[in-house]
């Protein structure tokens, strides 16, 4: 399952329609996650109009679910709907 899921991730590609996102974006990537890597959030926070990019030091790919990052998660989720008010 965990190779197939690797294989769902690489194979998955819509770069060419990011910069047509104008929604306000907060993006969060771990920089331990292996599913996503950092490059890719990075490269959207870059193509998006209104996005905002936090990498979360040590979180994987379910950085919620991590106990040691979920506050960092949830600051993040509170600062950026703050701002769409």
């Amino acid at each position: 399952m965990l190779a197939a899921d690797f294989l769902a991730c690489d194979a998955f590609d819509r770069r060419a329609d990011v910069a047509a996102i104008a929604t306000p974006a907060l993006i969060l990537c771990g920089d331990a996650d292996r599913m996503t890597p950092v490059k890719y959030s990075q490269f959207l926070a870059a193509e998006m109009p209104d996005a905002r990019l936090i990498i979360l030091p040590g979180a994987g790919h379910m950085s919620i679910l991590e106990p040691s990052s979920r506050p960092a998660v949830v600051d993040a989720i509170e600062r950026f709907v703050e701002t769409l008010r």
